[in-house]
């Protein structure tokens, strides 16, 4: 009988033993996580910019959805015309499909607008000349005299350009 008790309690040793290991090992791996440190820094470099992305949005308003279109057609050929005008090649102006919102259409507000539908359009210049979009982008005001309603996009940012830096 002891000799079974004994032989039981080996095992039970060693089956405790078997399974504490692997259990000690993670314990102690876990706890070296903590002991990690990450050093991100403060170390700022300027790099070149290879790459320019100028988006220009605009809006326009009208009563007539077919008008407005029309509108947006219109302005998208001044703004196409003036940068090709300033040395931007035509393949690196790209527009995007118009975001149209119907007022009367919309679930809140009471107010009735002067003007049933809104548009708003993205001409984007992709380009690697830097300084020639630059320079046209100082020019900018001048197609905003044509009745072009500038918003966000090209002039909220203080140099409304996002630059690449080249690898």
């Amino acid at each position: 009988m002891k000799l079974n008790a004994f032989i039981l309690g080996g095992f039970i040793f060693l089956g405790l033993a078997a399974v504490g290991y692997p259990l000690a090992n993670a314990a102690i791996k876990y706890k070296e996580y903590e002991r990690t440190v990450t050093e991100k820094g403060l170390s700022e470099r300027e790099y070149p910019a290879d790459i320019v992305i100028w988006p220009i949005q605009f809006t326009e308003s009208s009563n007539d959805l077919a008008q407005l279109y029309s509108s947006i057609e219109t302005s998208n050929l001044k703004i196409k015309s003036f940068l090709e005008k300033n040395k931007i090649n035509s393949n690196e102006i790209s527009i995007s499909a118009p975001h149209i919102t119907d007022r009367s259409a919309q679930q809140y507000g009471n107010a009735k607008a002067e003007f049933r539908y809104t548009a708003q359009q993205v001409v984007t210049v992709y380009s690697k000349n830097i300084q020639i979009v630059r320079s046209v982008m100082k020019l900018l005001p001048e197609l905003g005299k044509t009745g072009i309603a500038f918003t966000g996009g090209g002039l909220s940012r203080p140099d409304g350009l996002y630059f690449y830096p080249a690898e």
